[in-house]
């Protein structure tokens, strides 16, 4: 599958969340954030859509099962320091994230393609 860069996310984000065992496996890039190509963090509504801690209460497992579940999510970044989730709609042409120092406890997870 030659990779692209749209980025069309939902409408709207629900809270809602099911649980999704569809087979969906994810490279987990512990202790970095998502990036794009450029390097840059993406614009928000634009290449990911953020998921509050404060609007939705999600875990961990929330935010992969959302992803899990929206054909056009491309991964996930989860911010367990602050309880935020990045759905990801962009498609870089290298999968890569952003190192950091631990201490920000994100995780950047890139769908298996």
């Amino acid at each position: 599958m030659k990779p692209t860069t749209e980025t069309t996310p939902p409408d709207e984000m629900s809270c809602a969340v099911d649980r999704v065992d569809n087979g969906v496996t994810y490279t987990k890039n512990g202790d970095a954030r998502c990036r794009t190509d450029s390097g840059g963090q993406g614009d928000e509504d634009d290449e990911y859509e953020m998921v509050r801690s404060e609007d939705c209460g999600w875990n961990l497992d929330d935010c992969r099962n959302k992803c899990s579940a929206l054909p056009k999510c491309t991964g996930f970044e989860w911010n367990g320091r602050v309880g935020n989730c990045e759905i990801w709609f962009y498609v870089p042409q290298k999968f890569k994230s952003e190192s950091q120092e631990t201490k920000h406890q994100a995780s950047c997870n890139w769908k298996n393609r």
